[in-house]
């Protein structure tokens, strides 16, 4: 997969993906890398760990609209 269709939403996407499919103990960044097929640095202009990827999941369960931060 090219990264220019690297986005938030598909982040947040594999991110669901991987929690639903094997538990939010599973969600690691180099995990979530390898789900959208690129490197793990690629995924810090949109989520900076597992813990922001869980908080931007949270928010998007809540039907908060929030941008996930870097940092």
């Amino acid at each position: 997969m090219a990264r220019a269709g690297l986005t938030s939403e598909r982040v947040i996407d594999a991110a669901v993906a991987i929690a639903d499919r094997d538990g939010l103990a599973a969600l690691t960044l180099a995990r979530l890398a390898e789900t959208l097929g690129v490197r793990s640095p690629s995924l810090y202009k949109h989520v900076a760990s597992p813990d922001a990827a869980i908080r931007a999941l949270s928010a998007r369960g809540s039907g908060r609209s929030e941008k996930i931060a870097i940092n």
